[in-house]
């Protein structure tokens, strides 16, 4: 726990499988993916609740406002005894973690000129927001920083180092960072071509 894992490589080298193999969304062919020593295939049931998963394209609906997006994935995700207030407050507290606030009642859009909505930072933190609903211990992101700018990378990078701070896992795939944001990772698993792993270690090494 609290560590922020940087996974690195090329185009095609396999970062994407690779996250998908370790979090449960693609049984390896070969070897093993184990969480807390146990085979993580076997016991998923057990284990898909303390898992989160950020996929690169974006999973809210573009006709919900922010918070309706978040309050139909609550009352799909967790428990059926959660009342309103408590998601409400789940929800509100999420907002201000991630720095939306501001969001909660605009329509989440597509980007468009006609359907602008929410910008691009503000769709990512909403897109990890509905992860972070049902409080995973593990987190997987794939390119969170993807088509922002500077300093919407910089909010992003900073919550979830955050994230990772307070007792989280988290791993992120991640395109060329700046120097700034890559010595945010704890460590890095750096894949070249054809999937074979190149160095996994303390990233200042």
């Amino acid at each position: 726990s609290n560590e922020l894992v940087a996974l690195m490589g090329p185009a095609g080298a396999g970062k994407t499988t690779m996250m998908m193999c370790l979090n449960g969304y693609a049984q390896p062919t070969q070897g093993f993916s184990r969480m807390n020593g146990q085979d993580l295939y076997k016991h998923y049931e057990s284990f898909r609740g303390n898992i989160g998963y950020v996929p690169q394209d974006d999973i809210i609906h573009k006709d919900l406002t922010v918070f309706e997006a978040l309050y139909y994935t609550a009352k799909l995700r967790l428990p059926p005894d959660t009342t309103d207030g408590e998601i409400d407050r789940r929800i509100t507290r999420l907002l201000g973690d991630l720095d939306i606030e501001e969001a909660r009642d605009v329509i989440i859009g597509d980007g468009t000129p006609e359907r602008m909505g929410i910008s691009g930072g503000q769709r990512k933190r909403v897109n990890l927001c509905q992860e972070l609903l049902t409080e995973p211990d593990v987190l997987f992101l794939d390119e969170p920083t993807s088509g922002l700018d500077h300093i919407n990378t910089r909010k992003v990078m900073h919550i979830l180092r955050n994230l990772a701070d307070n007792g989280r896992v988290i791993v992120l795939t991640i395109h060329q960072p700046a120097e700034e944001f890559y010595d945010l990772t704890d460590n890095l698993l750096l894949l070249n071509t054809g999937g074979k792993l190149a160095y996994y270690g303390h990233s200042q090494q």
